[in-house]
């Protein structure tokens, strides 16, 4: 969750939550980040489609909003954090998209206060700089290369 009312700050006004969806894949390192507008099996499938390829292994941990992955194709594996944060049996583990989202996080209390219509947006920029990070020139030509894509002539 990006964010939320805390009941302690009486100070504050009501923050609707903003939940986020994320996957890696383990082997080239890339990742996703997508905002979801909530944790429903409905609303997820769709995110899972449109980022891994069916057949593909996908671990998470006990949330019951992942019950259907194995029905959508996926070979499902499942760490249960109760007892574990990496099965000792079979190796499976979260950690891998929680630091990719804790570096979010992290770039997210950069921009102080940013509202919730922009958040998919900086999803977006924080998954691009880290697929491009090299020195200036190369990242410049990146942006111009996208921009194209986004924006043919």
């Amino acid at each position: 969750m990006v964010a939320r009312c805390k009941p302690e700050n009486a100070q504050g006004r009501p923050v609707p939550p903003q939940w986020v969806v994320g996957g890696v894949d383990l082997q080239t390192g890339k990742f996703f980040l997508e905002m979801v507008p909530e944790r429903s099996v409905a609303r997820l499938t769709p995110v899972l489609q449109r980022h891994i390829l069916p057949g593909s292994t996908v671990w998470t941990d006990c949330w019951r909003g992942y019950c259907q992955v194995a029905q959508q194709g996926y070979h499902h594996e499942v760490v249960n954090h109760n007892e574990n944060f990496v099965d000792p049996t079979t190796g499976v583990h979260t950690d891998n998209v929680k630091s990719r989202w804790a570096a979010c996080k992290a770039m997210l209390k950069h921009c102080f206060s940013v509202h919730h219509q922009y958040l998919p947006d900086y999803l977006d920029e924080h998954v691009w700089r880290s697929r491009h990070l090299h020195n200036g020139m190369i990242i410049f030509h990146h942006i111009i290369a996208a921009i194209c894509v986004q924006y043919p002539l």
